[in-house]
């Protein structure tokens, strides 16, 4: 049921903007959203950019690459500065470079140093995803009538030599409707800047160009709530009426009107809504990783932390690792984690799990339906319509929760859980005796520039005579006088402890007191560290380490070396 159908009138004006005045229709007055359609969490589509092997013609500057590079050419807009390049350095042995032109006057090195913001491997070796504001320009091939700036984000599968993108930005306003405001959110899925793409009668783009669906939402309860998105390139339903939309190129206003147009039937079923906190969660059977079979009802009694994931899903593996830190931090307080890998393929999902076991440490399994969606138990059970979703259901198997998409510094999962009674804070008291064993194998340390190339190896990020951000240094933050530290940052109280024995590093995360705040253990590509969403892209933001697995097999310290320490 929608609330709001009785209120809609024949013919309405929505004025998209962050103003809630309809008093100005000029597309100069109204701005965007640069994250809008990212923070509603309303999904995407992934847009693939090809890849050309010769320079396109309406480049005018490029940097030194080290390798021979690779093009692609994207749209935002219809002015004469919608057309963007970006091109791939991908040198063999080298690091991995992606230069875009953010203001389409084919300046390749306006985006900076080129750098990836993450690089994940495994069957699925990924690099980004990256984000980038760049110029919309509006108008004809000729003269431009508006312009401004337009988020992007551009990932690359690496196995598949694949690049896509996709919008962050939505129009963002207030609605008028019987003089009552309700907020709106225009979106469009071709990450192309255009949110005019009507289609006739046959379903026909009018332009003769494919699209993907240009979403409107409406809070028509005005309770924070988007109802399910209405793709307004043709008519569509609102109440028992019928309207089309008439819409500015670059969404700055949409006027409805009403039509005795039909609409059209769907060829997919619209998405339904999620399970609501308090609906039993349905029982299922999946293949559980090392065979057999799983249930959820085999954790009867327990919290469950249900994520939904694919390995070709790039906004998945982006929230794997926070997944593993939740597992982390509540695998000893009633609650499972279990990742339930669906929509995919079955020999895809077997090569994923052993190259990425050492990273992930909770239970994992798949659906026996694979790529069949709508069989599968996300979509048949749980009325999944886009991943990753995580569901979280409480010891009496109900859902508790829903959290749909995983943003940098997301923390609804560890919201949900703390109402569960569930703890987040991977917390625990460093001794004295603890930090004196710590101070004995810092003072054994001699090369450090060694333990600096093989923590940069770990990490992925090159020789680490060059890349690796976070260099040791001498620090007195124990107590000690020569304990080798490192600093988070110029401003953070944490600091990163790096211990070497042999081909092993032992990483311990304090703050200045002297309280533990996380270990981890590295070994070879193994490492089970992880750096937060923003430290990945800066390296100067604080570090998180899992507890406690560090903290076994570190020889005793002499009774007068403890004393001493303390």
């Amino acid at each position: 049921m929608n609330p709001a159908r009785s209120l809609i009138p024949s013919a309405v004006l929505f004025a998209f903007a962050l103003a809630s005045s309809l008093a100005a229709q000029t597309a100069g007055n109204f701005t965007l959203d640069l994250t809008g359609a990212t923070t509603a969490k309303v999904g995407y589509y992934p847009v693939r950019v090809e890849l050309l092997t010769t320079r396109p013609e309406g480049v005018t500057k490029e940097p030194v690459y080290a390798g021979t590079p690779k093009y692609g050419i994207f749209h935002v807009g219809n002015g004469p500065r919608s057309t963007h390049f970006l091109a791939l350095d991908e040198p063999a042995g080298g690091t991995w470079k992606i230069y875009v032109d953010l203001k389409g006057d084919g300046d390749l090195t306006s985006s900076g140093d080129g750098a990836w913001s993450a690089h994940r491997t495994g069957v699925r070796e990924m690099y980004g995803i990256n984000q980038y504001v760049v110029r919309a320009s509006y108008g004809t091939p000729s003269q431009e009538t508006s312009a401004g700036d337009y988020g992007v984000a551009i990932y690359h599968f690496v196995d598949r030599g694949l690049l896509f993108m996709y919008r962050e930005t939505a129009r963002r306003g207030t609605v008028m409707v019987d003089g009552q405001p309700h907020a709106a959110l225009l979106a469009e899925n071709d990450a192309d800047g255009l949110y005019s793409k009507p289609l006739d009668e046959d379903g026909k783009p009018v332009s003769g160009v494919p699209s993907r669906p240009v979403w409107l939402l409406l809070d028509t309860n005005n309770d924070g709530k988007w109802s399910p998105p209405m793709d307004v390139r043709s008519p569509f339903k609102l109440g028992e009426k019928t309207y089309v939309a008439d819409l500015a190129p670059d969404g700055s206003a949409i006027t409805l009107a009403e039509t005795t147009r039909q609409v059209p039937v769907p060829k997919t079923p619209a998405a339904k809504p999620l399970l609501t906190a308090g609906t039993p969660a349905p029982d299922f059977e999946a293949e559980a990783w090392g065979g057999g079979v799983i249930h959820l009802s085999d954790f009867k009694g327990k919290v469950v932390l249900l994520d939904f994931w694919a390995t070709w899903c790039g906004p998945c593996q982006k929230s794997l690792p926070h997944i593993e830190q939740l597992y982390q931090v509540t695998k000893e307080q009633n609650v499972v984690v279990l990742g339930l890998c669906d929509w995919d393929d079955r020999e895809a999902y077997a090569k994923w799990v052993p190259a990425n076991q050492d990273h992930y440490h909770y239970a994992l399994a798949f659906d026996p339906a694979g790529k069949a969606t709508e069989k599968g138990i996300a979509s048949a059970k749980y009325q999944v319509s886009g991943i990753p979703t995580t569901y979280l259901i409480d010891a009496d198997g109900k859902v508790a929760a829903t959290i749909v998409g995983y943003q940098d510094g997301d923390k609804r999962i560890e919201e949900a859980l703390g109402k569960l009674g569930v703890s987040t804070a991977p917390s625990a008291p460093m001794t004295a005796e603890l930090m004196a064993r710590l101070i004995k194998f810092l003072h054994e340390q001699k090369d450090t520039d060694s333990m600096n190339a093989k923590l940069a190896q770990v990490l992925g990020l090159g020789d680490g005579r060059s890349n690796l951000p976070l260099k040791l240094v001498q620090s007195d933050v124990t107590g000690a006088e020569h304990s080798v530290g490192v600093p988070v940052d110029a401003e953070s109280k944490d600091v990163l402890f790096i211990v070497k024995r042999g081909t092993v590093i032992e990483a311990y995360l304090t703050d200045r007191d002297c309280t533990l705040r996380g270990a981890a253990v590295l070994e070879g590509s193994s490492a089970h560290l992880v750096l937060n969403e923003q430290a990945e892209k800066k390296f100067q933001a604080e570090v998180r380490l899992f507890a406690g697995e560090a903290l076994i097999n570190l020889p005793p310290v002499p009774e007068s070396e403890t004393k001493s320490a303390k």
